[in-house]
């Protein structure tokens, strides 16, 4: 996943050899956000730093899961 995500951020970045950061695509890199928060929580162990994970999860999920 991390491979991936850091080739996604290279093709949307670099074009034409030109380093700029293409905006349109930013929905898409903040709705997979998600994906890679769930992904690094399931190997924490309990506490804080897990808690605060699954409080952003739930944040998000309120805020743009609810958006319709």
């Amino acid at each position: 996943m991390l491979a991936f995500e850091v080739y996604k951020q290279l093709v949307f970045t670099v074009e034409k050899d030109v380093w700029d950061y293409q905006w349109y695509v930013f929905p898409f890199q903040f709705c997979s956000v998600p994906m890679y928060v769930a992904f690094i929580t399931a190997f924490l162990k309990p506490g804080k730093v897990k808690n605060a994970m699954y409080n952003f999860l739930g944040t998000f999920g309120l805020f743009v899961g609810s958006r319709r």
